[in-house]
């Protein structure tokens, strides 16, 4: 029997869940993501300056923290690929006020603060303490990344891209599932974290994006299972995600940001992906990511099932759908997922889904 540790990043919490044969549930925590844990950190700096190191995590809160502290007259320096974290344009990340340094020296009124998207040492901690495991043997886990896009296309247009590019070649969602050896050079956020694992994991490890982990946790719902056509709908933070899923393929998928969603919008384009009429210029003159669609991409479908920490708007819709809540737990929707993508991608035979 093997151990397995699955960690799912999102803007607000990382959801962790462990399998492991020493019991027959799967212990789980909710714990804040790296980026509010780091934010908080840096807003209660003083009176001295602020140097950065590590890798590269979650923006969002970080950056806020650290144009506070900018703004107050305190120096930031980081070093590569800290900086990274607040933009992969470094000539961005210089206008913000923040100095990249080559080196980490010791320098008076400076506070060090190191990056890590996954404390990799609690977690194991956590694990042995409980009596999970005293190894793992495979730890898969879950970042938004957009990739560092080539001159001339915006981030948001290379992630579209990116993800449209899989899906075409495999529209099964363990295709983009990578093993750390395999992660495209273009996903910064995604190698740094495996980077930062493989200094103390001998094991393997897996990643894949957030939008897919929640993506296949949500058809993992009881209401979802042995459908034949289902749309997978992920209203996060930051991102809100719908797939329609016609035998565990996905046959299109838009993403947009949710602040700029509405119930009226929303049911808008959840109406032109179940008939098959929505576009990427739709969606990106409304200010999201894009659209795919194949000609499979038809209705009827069999259930909406809805995640995410912003899934209430779907209420002040006209759809019909499901609150998904597979294993009786929507918090660990993305979590679940990567394990059913890691299942799947090393053919473990692993009973959980019921």
């Amino acid at each position: 029997m093997v151990a397995i540790c699955c960690i799912d990043v999102g803007l607000g919490t990382q959801d962790v869940l462990f399998y492991s044969p020493s019991y027959e549930f799967l212990p789980k925590m909710i714990l804040p993501s790296a980026t509010q844990v780091f934010a908080r950190k840096i807003s209660k700096i003083k009176h001295e300056n602020l140097l950065l190191t590590g890798g590269i995590i979650g923006g969002g809160p970080i950056t806020r923290s650290v144009k506070e502290l900018i703004s107050k007259g305190k120096r930031v320096k980081a070093t590569l690929p800290a900086a990274l974290t607040f933009n992969y344009d470094l000539n961005y990340v210089k206008s913000m006020g923040i100095e990249i340094v080559n080196h980490i020296s010791n320098e008076k009124d400076f506070i060090t603060i190191e990056l890590r998207e996954i404390d990799l040492k609690l977690l194991l901690e956590f694990a042995v303490k409980n009596e999970i495991c005293t190894k793992l043997d495979y730890i898969v886990f879950a970042v938004q990344d957009h990739g560092k896009a080539p001159k001339g296309i915006s981030p948001i247009e290379y992630r579209h891209n990116l993800l449209k590019e899989f899906i075409e070649k495999d529209p099964k969602p363990v295709s983009l599932l990578f093993e750390d050896k395999d992660i495209p050079n273009t996903l910064l956020r995604m190698r740094s974290v495996s980077q930062q694992l493989r200094e103390s994991f001998s094991g393997k490890i897996y990643v894949t994006d957030t939008v897919i982990a929640a993506c296949v946790g949500a058809s993992l719902d009881h209401h979802a299972i042995n459908k034949e056509k289902i749309i997978t709908l992920d209203i996060g933070n930051g991102h809100t995600f719908a797939a329609m899923l016609i035998k565990g393929e996905i046959v299109g998928y838009f993403e947009t940001h949710t602040a700029t969603l509405t119930p009226d919008k929303l049911e808008r384009f959840i109406q032109l992906l179940i008939n098959g009429r929505l576009t990427h210029e739709q969606i990106l003159n409304e200010g999201g990511h894009g659209a795919y669609i194949n000609q499979k991409c038809r209705g009827p479908i069999d259930a909406i099932i809805v995640t995410g920490p912003k899934r209430e708007i779907i209420k002040r819709t006209n759809l019909q759908f499901q609150f998904g809540n597979p294993l009786n737990d929507h918090m660990i929707t993305g979590a679940l997922g990567l394990l059913c993508l890691l299942n799947q991608k090393e053919n473990l035979n692993l009973q959980f889904e019921k």
